[in-house]
């Protein structure tokens, strides 16, 4: 039996891990999640079970599939002490658990005790009472969750990644991973992923039974095979590496040499798995002891995924339409909850879109499209329906894009008013504005009402762009068939066609079957337009 640093995990095939409850302690209960670090920073937050003890958990039955978005990183695991206890029956951790109207984040801890977390023009900061900020770096010391109306919680709780894997014996498809007996859970990795787990490390298979302080630990492997010995944590050991020998050295309990030893691998360029022969000289206050061992080697750097097999016959699809295997899906009871299956981000244009009116027809339709090509979005409803906020959950999942929603009545001048400058001190500069609310206009003095509000919101706006930067205004028209509608539909095309406002273009679009196309490509072209411009 083998221990792992958790980190060592590397999940390398296309075939979805499952992880199953094994043990808690009955005392506390906890959070249990993971991330996966990508260039050193914390990205993907999961929570896999939010409230682990064994009244809510079974043994062996209670599991999830991870899935394999994590292929090719590494998965760290996390454990929030007794965080289920500490934030059960707030609002905020309802949704968490639920894993709807929000997402979970990661950030270093603040510089200063009391600091409470908020989000300002886009990025969470920590905030003191008296109002002074400081910005939230990328981190693993802090769980947050973000709602989307841009509300920002900690987490409470011990946050703790202090975990260790332990291969089982006699099964290569699995692995332990144990939290000093506050909780277990078995990871299924499949043979694949724990032959990668294994390969060309020297501490698999080593006994340290009877070995308690040790001085030294020298480690060799055969001079003609032509490779180097590397370590890749040291766990405070001082190191000494000459090619096919490595030295560790310090007086240390053996369980830190055990750590120390699992971070030794060769670097090898066998294109085939191969075994190489391992000798290892242990410097103990009571002599010196020799052990050897034997391991697989391969070059890591040849390592390819798999390629995805494909049926003999693909369905037929339309022309211009490229076909998208899905492979075939996890019996029900297996499949994870909607927000542990997040898809790789698109490519962020840099611009936000406020769409009023985001619960319509064109306005949720709009909202799609422009994630899809990488636009942030906010959504402005009347209510904070059931529906934005899992649009909003919708197209952060699908899309990875920056979105949020805000409750907002447009009939209210004071709330239209406001309604860009609030926006734009928690999001940061809002670009572009399709005014897709469809107000009502059952006097002729409603009839007025929209083209107040494009007023309105066009020159906010105006007001909140940063000098030399061009904003566009796109506003929906709508046909009307009585007396007050046409009013209505008059005044709209008249503001579009007349009214000015500095660094701000206006657009107009029809409602019918090309409106959606209509938006995005009209701000596509302007945006394009302002960027060779500014050149």
């Amino acid at each position: 039996m083998s221990r792992f640093a958790v980190d060592a995990l590397k999940l390398n095939d296309v075939f979805p891990v499952k992880a199953t409850f094994l043990s808690a302690n009955g005392e506390e209960r906890h959070i249990v999640g993971f991330y996966a670090e990508q260039n050193g920073q914390p990205q993907d937050i999961r929570v896999l079970f939010p409230d682990v003890c064994p009244e809510t958990l079974r043994s062996n039955v209670s599991s999830v599939f991870l899935g394999n978005r994590l292929s090719g990183r590494t998965p760290v695991f996390f454990m929030v002490e007794n965080g289920f206890s500490l934030n059960a029956g707030t609002e905020w951790f309802d949704d968490a658990c639920a894993g709807r109207n929000g997402r979970w984040r990661l950030v270093a801890a603040p510089s200063r005790e009391k600091m409470l977390p908020a989000l300002h023009q886009g990025e969470i900061v920590w905030k003191n009472a008296d109002g002074t900020k400081e910005p939230a770096v990328a981190g693993n010391a802090v769980l947050l969750w973000q709602t989307n109306d841009g509300g920002v919680f900690r987490a409470k709780g011990r946050l703790s990644a202090n975990a260790v894997l332990t291969a089982i014996e006699n099964d290569k498809t699995a692995v332990d991973l144990v939290w000093d007996g506050k909780a277990a859970f078995r990871l299924h990795i499949g043979e694949k992923n724990f032959a990668d787990l294994t390969k060309n490390r020297v501490g698999i298979g080593v006994d340290f039974h009877g070995l308690n302080q040790i001085d030294a630990l020298t480690i060799e492997i055969p001079a003609d095979f032509d490779d180097t010995l590397r370590a890749e944590k040291t766990d405070g050991l001082e190191v000494e590496a000459a090619g096919s020998r490595l030295t560790l050295k310090g007086r240390a309990d053996a369980a830190v040499y055990e750590a120390a030893l699992f971070g030794v691998k060769v670097e090898t360029d066998a294109q085939k798995p191969s075994k190489c022969a391992v000798k290892l000289t242990f410097q103990t206050p009571n002599g010196t002891i020799v052990k050897t061992n034997s391991i697989e080697i391969q070059n890591e750097a040849d390592q390819k995924t798999p390629a995805l097999e494909l049926p003999a016959s693909l369905p037929n699809v339309a022309a211009a339409k490229p076909f998208v295997f899905v492979p075939p899906a996890l019996g029900k009871d297996d499949e994870l909850p909607a927000f542990l299956t997040q898809a790789d981000p698109v490519k962020a244009v840099g611009k936000t879109v406020l769409i009023t009116g985001a619960t319509g027809k064109i306005g949720k339709e709009t909202a799609y499209a422009l994630a899809s090509r990488g636009y942030d979005v906010l959504l402005q409803c009347k209510t904070a329906a059931a529906e934005i906020t899992h649009t909003v959950d919708d197209l952060n999942r699908k899309f990875g894009v920056k979105t949020a929603y805000i409750r907002a009545d447009l009939t209210d001048e004071s709330e239209r008013a406001d309604l860009i400058a609030a926006l734009s001190d928690t999001y940061g500069t809002i670009d572009a504005v399709v005014n897709a609310a469809g107000l009502p206009v059952e006097t002729l003095r409603g009839a007025f009402t929209p083209v107040e509000t494009a007023v309105v919101l066009a020159q906010a706006l105006a007001c909140r762009l940063p000098k030399g930067k061009t904003g566009i205004f796109v506003q929906i028209i709508r046909s009307a068939d009585d007396f007050n509608g046409s009013v209505a539909q008059k005044a709209l095309e008249t503001f579009a066609d007349k009214f000015q406002v500095q660094n701000v273009r206006i657009v107009a679009v029809a409602d019918d079957e090309n409106s959606v196309g209509n938006i995005v490509s009209g701000l596509d072209n302007a945006f394009a337009a302002s960027h060779i411009k500014a050149k």
